[in-house]
């Protein structure tokens, strides 16, 4: 035999609910906010497709092997921690400073990976896959403007 409960929703929950769902729906999609796909393909190349897309503008394209990924910014009133996740990646990553990229920035040791700090965010930018060292001009290009975007 089977049990089966009614439910009810009350009636304001049932509008909450709805306009909740509404909303939703009808938001703006804000896929990859801080660099388009043709400003991604000036870094990997033309034949760039965007691989994952995040609301709040962390993205992956990819071409090739090659994937360029930016993180979800990490957004922290704390500058305190911030600048302590920031200096524990620099070390561990071997950094090297870069100027003209946020308000502080470095490349890492194996020259596919720049991080910024700028208006109380941490941001990563990475490119991954064979032959990805060799973009990281483009890289600092890219880099350059998803931080001016802050």
């Amino acid at each position: 035999m089977r049990l089966v409960r009614e439910f009810r929703m009350s009636p304001v929950l049932l509008a909450m609910a709805v306009a909740l769902t509404v909303h939703a729906q009808s938001a703006p999609s804000t896929p990859c906010r801080w660099l388009t796909a043709a400003e991604a393909a000036e870094v990997i190349g033309a034949d760039v497709t965007l691989q994952m897309a995040v609301q709040d503008g962390a993205c992956v394209y990819r071409n090739g092997p090659l994937r360029l990924q930016i993180a979800q910014p990490a957004w922290l009133v704390d500058t305190r921690a911030l600048r302590l996740g920031y200096d524990s990646m620099k070390k561990d990553r071997q950094g090297q400073d870069v100027p003209g990229i946020g308000e502080e920035a470095f490349v890492a040791g194996n020259r596919r990976e720049i991080a910024f700090l700028k208006n109380q965010a941490f941001v990563v930018v990475t490119i991954e896959g064979e032959g990805g060292d060799r973009h990281l001009a483009a890289l600092k290009d890219a880099a350059r403007k998803i931080a001016d975007r802050f």
